[in-house]
């Protein structure tokens, strides 16, 4: 069971950076309004790749995107692809509201802020994204403070992730 929940949260996780990694590098503005806009060449990078997140590429290419908009489509494929397909619904919900899951989430974002400007040098891969992410979450430095971070007070839990559209 264990094993399991890992991997389902792993996968979940997976979900949440690649929406990151499209809002991060495909938004554009036009009449004051968000768009969500991914060249064809990366959508076949995804297919090549991620064929299993092409179509939550494809749910939000082309349409408006807001925060909410972001998390209703994110929660719509996790429902849709890991909540009763690959998990139970129990399961998915235990992971969405622990701890383990916002502390990911919450170190997702730090990387990012971290990383921002070397990331907005070029569009680089969602493929390098995850290598680079889990090099830098390997490290002994950050493996130190999550595991500070899980052994902390429930209410000491970070918010989950980074809630800004870039």
């Amino acid at each position: 069971m264990m094993e399991s929940k890992k991997k389902t949260q792993e996968e979940i996780c997976q979900v949440f950076r690649f929406e990151q990694w499209l809002r991060f590098y495909f938004v554009e503005e036009r009449d004051d309004k968000l768009f969500l806009s991914v060249p064809g060449e990366r959508l076949e990078e995804i297919k090549t790749s991620y064929p299993h997140l092409l179509e939550l590429a494809n749910m939000a290419n082309g349409g408006e995107i807001d925060y909410q908009k972001s998390c209703d489509m994110v929660c719509a494929y996790v429902g849709a692809h890991i909540d009763g397909p690959k998990s139970s619904t129990a399961l998915v919900t235990t992971i969405l509201d622990s701890k383990g899951y916002q502390i990911e989430m919450y170190l997702f974002g730090l990387w990012i802020k971290g990383h921002e400007d070397f990331l907005d040098e070029d569009i680089r891969p969602f493929s390098e994204w995850e290598e680079l992410y889990a090099g830098w979450r390997a490290t002994e430095q950050v493996a130190d403070y999550a595991k500070k971070l899980m052994e902390s007070s429930p209410t000491a839990t970070p918010a989950g992730g980074n809630n800004t559209l870039h």
